[in-house]
């Protein structure tokens, strides 16, 4: 049985969308029939991985990774990060065919093949590469949920900043929330890395909604499609709740979500507020405002949504990793 070697890292600077990636196209590569292996320089991923999946630490030595390759002889190896060093890159080409799964680095060129889904312009581009959002990774369960019925009335919106929140956002988000008025009570994902408890606490004992704190969640699926709006970064969660067609405001959480944002919104998803070092209050309390208050608006993001993430995005995206596997 063949190995596909999957490199990727995550904790609280980093975020962990990349590593919840990585597991998804690792349960769907495992269904063909091949073995994986995790590659990762950060520690404590076995509280995120689950056990099903081996992982292997490296440091940032080259003899690390070289280790690794040699011993693991991967068919294929899949770097689902932005970018690694050229030496490493170097190390894992030599070794098997390479894949970038929204690889944005300048050594990009050195790539055999790129499939981009956030970042479809900044990404690897030409005849080696294959982009749009029908490549998006979602998990199984997630994949199979229908999309959720648009109310008239919005009763529930969900707070969520990927599973690190790495800038401090979500209590900034939910003191603008606090001055959107209507019923509405307000549901927050805290991930596993997320450290601004502080804050958090303070911004929901001084807003005038019911707050509901969801931490570390293992399931998000019914959670989101419980939900009648989103209040999102536009990382991965994004295009969950594009497939699910949550009508969303997004509010980047780093500058290179921005390109994913604008794209969805050019294309019917979401309101992209951009990224800003310090969110506006202003800003995104009107945006929300705006979007509570048209029910047109929000069938029509609902609509977009699905047709832009049909859920067989997982399927795709292992199809072109395993054409190089030979």
């Amino acid at each position: 049985m063949r190995t596909v070697l999957i490199r990727t890292d995550g904790d609280h600077s980093l975020g962990m969308g990349h590593v919840y990636r990585s597991v998804s196209i690792a349960d769907e590569i495992r269904r063909r029939r091949f073995r994986t292996v995790i590659v990762t320089k950060s520690r404590g991923l076995d509280r995120v991985i689950p056990k099903r999946h081996r992982i292997r630490r490296i440091t940032g030595s080259p003899g690390s990774i070289r280790r690794a390759v040699r011993e693991e002889d991967p068919a294929v190896s899949v770097i689902d990060k932005l970018e690694v060093g050229t030496g490493e890159l170097g190390i894992l080409a030599d070794g098997s065919p390479t894949v970038g799964i929204d690889y944005t680095g300048k050594n990009k060129g050195l790539l055999g093949r790129g499939i981009n889904m956030l970042y479809q312009r900044t990404g690897l581009s030409g005849r080696n590469s294959f982009s749009g959002f029908e490549y998006a990774v979602l998990n199984r369960k997630m994949a199979r949920l229908a999309p959720i019925r648009v109310s008239k009335d919005v009763r529930r919106v969900l707070v969520m900043q990927g599973g690190a929140d790495t800038r401090c956002y979500i209590p900034a988000i939910i003191r603008a929330l606090g001055d959107v008025p209507g019923s509405f009570t307000v549901g927050v994902v805290a991930g596993i890395s997320f450290k601004c408890w502080r804050e958090l606490d303070a911004a929901i004992a001084g807003s005038p909604h019911g707050v509901r704190t969801y931490h570390n969640a293992k399931n998000m699926g019914p959670i989101m499609s419980g939900s009648d709006m989103a209040v999102t970064a536009g990382g991965v969660s994004s295009l969950e709740l594009c497939h699910l067609g949550v009508p969303s405001v997004i509010v980047c959480g780093e500058p290179f979500e921005a390109e994913t944002a604008s794209m969805l919104q050019r294309r019917g998803f979401g309101t992209s507020l951009g990224f800003r070092r310090a969110p506006s209050r202003r800003k995104i309390a009107a945006a929300v405002g705006r979007l509570i208050n048209d029910h047109a608006r929000r069938r029509s993001m609902n609509r977009a949504g699905r047709a832009l993430v049909d859920g067989r995005g997982t399927e795709r995206t292992v199809d072109r990793i395993l054409e190089v596997a030979g």
